[in-house]
């Protein structure tokens, strides 16, 4: 099987960044271990990444060379390159039934013209999967990361604003008996910002996870998960300091199903009831389904297509709108050319539909973003431990914003990376 050795570096220029998260969290969910999460195959890590090598130990690096046609992703382009260097470490450590997991990367990012903009990110992941008994197991984990804020989220500025976010997250997983198991879960995050950002403002958050699943022998499930949030803004805005200045509460009663159709097709998808309650500012209430979709097929043995759709909707501090509901259509299909060559391509077209009243008069229609993305990259294993991959990508951004905010730009990137 062809697997990518992951480069160390971040992407700065914020090309794939969404505007709202998964059930309205932008941004807050990412690195977390919810109690939902599927029994992990023992070749990949707690979050779901390739292990890398057999070995406990394991160094990585990473170099890729990129040239951003519009790095701010405005609609006057301001070109730069940008060079990525990353160091870091994997240790993956089974004892008896217990497994420790720890991944640290350490980045530099350098800008040709814009230097103001260089930064060096510490990122790291720590995980114990723990187990008392063989049918009583579950993960602790902390994920912490550093990262400048997509220049897609700060329309029109150009300024170096550094985030870093956080997740401390505790998960448990008790088989009751047949297909039957109890799930459970506590995460703990926080996201701060240089600036306020009101695309994704700063916040601390507290979930709770109860349900419960069946999963069949055939490997087909079906999950409840009911998700109660607590969390405020550390970062009040400009904009709406009275609202930014108090906190909120979430709920969210979710189905989530894996469904194998035939040997080569497989259907997963979830479909929840989200709300959204703002403390001391009803009027930013916000309820609604949300969900996503994903079919897998693969025709033939060295091809493999994805399609998916999804429906998220992020409650905003926004004096004139109240929430974004984004709705994404993607198309992924990937040619395995030989054991150590990949070719993939990426079509996504992305909608977001801003609504709601919020405490400053509309004034003309609602507005509509869409962004639509096209990647055409190529990966080669050309030795064991070395990986070399190249990409193009060409996006798009269309508005009816009383402020100009719609670009176009197109990133040709290379990258070489190394585990031994």
């Amino acid at each position: 099987m062809f697997i990518v050795c992951p480069v160390l570096a971040q992407d700065d220029t914020g090309s794939n960044s969404d505007a709202g998260g998964e059930s309205g969290s932008p941004r807050a969910e990412e690195g977390a271990l919810p109690a939902t999460a599927s029994v992990l195959p023992s070749n990949v890590d707690a979050w779901g990444l390739p292990v890398l090598t057999t070995k406990p130990l394991t160094f990585v690096g990473g170099t890729s060379y990129a040239q951003d046609a519009n790095l701010f992703k405005t609609p006057t382009a301001s070109a730069d390159t940008i060079t990525t260097t990353g160091l870091g470490l994997r240790v993956n450590k089974p004892y008896s039934l217990q497994v420790f997991q720890f991944n640290i990367n350490k980045t530099y990012n350098r800008y040709s013209t814009f230097s103001y903009l260089n930064n060096a990110a510490l990122d790291y992941r720590a995980a114990w999967q723990w187990s008392l008994t063989p049918r009583i197991s579950g993960t602790m984990s902390r994920d912490y990361r550093e990262s400048l804020v997509p220049f897609q989220e700060i329309s029109g500025s150009t300024s170096r604003n550094l985030r870093t976010s956080e997740i401390n997250a505790f998960s448990a997983d008790a088989w009751v008996t047949g297909g039957w198991h109890l799930l459970g879960s506590i995460n703990k995050s926080a996201q701060r910002s240089g600036q306020s950002v009101l695309a994704s403002p700063d916040t601390f958050s507290l979930a709770r996870e109860l349900g419960g699943r069946f999963l069949a022998l055939s490997g087909n499930s079906i999950t409840f998960t009911q998700r109660s949030t607590n969390g405020g803004y550390l970062n009040a805005s400009a904009a709406t300091p009275v609202l930014t200045a108090n906190g909120f509460r979430r709920e969210e009663s979710e189905f989530r199903g894996n469904w194998r159709l035939t040997g080569k097709s497989t259907v997963s998808g979830r479909i929840a009831w989200f709300e959204h309650r703002q403390s001391a500012s009803s009027q930013y209430d916000v309820a609604g389904l949300v969900g996503d979709v994903t079919y897998l097929w693969l025709p033939t043995a060295t091809l493999q297509l994805s399609l998916k759709g999804q429906r998220t909707l992020t409650p905003t501090p926004d004096p004139v709108y109240t929430k974004v509901v984004n709705t994404v259509y993607s198309l992924s299909p990937t040619w395995t050319m030989s054991s150590k060559t990949a070719l993939r391509l990426r079509l996504d077209s992305s909608r977001y539909a801003y609504g709601g009243a919020g405490t400053t008069p509309l004034v003309g229609p609602a507005r509509v973003d869409t962004l639509n993305t096209a990647e055409l990259g190529m990966s080669w294993a050309a030795l064991r431990s070395l990986t070399l991959d190249a990409s193009l990508q060409w996006q798009q951004r269309h508005s009816n914003s009383i402020v100009p905010i719609g670009f176009d730009d197109t990133v040709a990137k290379v990258s070489a990376s190394v585990a031994f």
